[in-house]
C-alpha cells in the first residue's frame, strides 16, 4: 500500500473511531435535551396553574419563573447539537475518503 492510500485509510479510520466512540454520548446528550425540555414545560405548566390573573399574565409569570430551566434546556441543546455537528462532519469525512480512495484505486490521482 502506498503512502497516499495509507493516509486516506488512516483519516477514514480516525473518523470511524470518533463515530463509534461518541455513539453513546450522542444518545445521552439527546436524552438530556429532551429531559431538560420536559422539566421546563412541566414546571411552566405547574406555575401557570398556580398563578392567578389573566391568561397572558399567568403565561408571562410562569415563563419568568422557569427561565433558569429554559437556560438549562438551551445549554443541553447546545451540547447535543455540537456533538451532532461533529458527527456529521466526520461522516462527510468518511464519504470524502471513500471517494478519494476510489479515485486513487482507479488511477485518477
Amino acid at each position: 500500500m502506498t503512502d497516499t492510500a495509507a493516509q486516506i485509510e488512516a483519516r477514514a479510520g480516525e473518523a470511524l473511531q470518533f463515530l463509534a466512540d461518541t455513539d453513546e454520548l450522542a444518545a445521552e446528550l439527546k436524552t438530556e435535551t429532551e429531559r431538560a425540555l420536559f422539566r421546563y414545560k412541566s414546571h411552566a405548566n405547574a406555575h401557570f396553574l398556580a398563578i392567578s390573573g389573566s391568561v397572558e399574565e399567568r403565561k408571562r409569570a410562569a415563563e419568568r419563573e422557569c427561565e433558569p430551566l429554559y437556560s438549562d434546556y438551551l445549554e443541553a441543546m447546545r451540547k447535543s447539537e455540537g456533538l451532532a455537528n461533529q458527527r456529521r462532519s466526520r461522516a462527510l469525512e468518511i464519504e470524502w475518503a471513500r471517494s478519494l480512495y476510489a479515485n486513487y484505486r482507479h488511477g485518477k490521482m
